[in-house]
């Protein structure tokens, strides 16, 4: 069996968006706000729950060969964005 390897930050970031707003966005916003799911970037399989750690075990029991996991807070992308930004730029 081949060994699995992450993905680097930037690219789970990149598909991870790119999954979202094609294929979760129009499913979870607005009834699902600050919800969280997790992607399988993989496979572009989700799960959706209250807590990180809830949505990506939903995600493994439907889907145990998932590997690259972003999680995402529904409809806060942009902010959570733009805060780590506005960090950044004050150090």
């Amino acid at each position: 069996m081949e060994k699995r390897k992450p993905h680097p930050p930037e690219l789970m970031g990149e598909l991870g968006r790119e999954i979202y707003d094609h294929d979760i966005k129009h499913l979870v916003e607005p009834d699902h706000n600050e919800e969280i799911v997790a992607i399988d970037v993989d496979s572009r399989k989700w799960a959706l729950a209250t807590e990180p750690s809830e949505a990506v075990e939903k995600l493994r029991q439907s889907h145990p060969e998932a590997f690259n996991i972003l999680c995402v807070r529904v409809k806060s992308w942009a902010v959570d964005m733009m805060r780590r930004s506005a960090k950044g730029d004050r150090h």
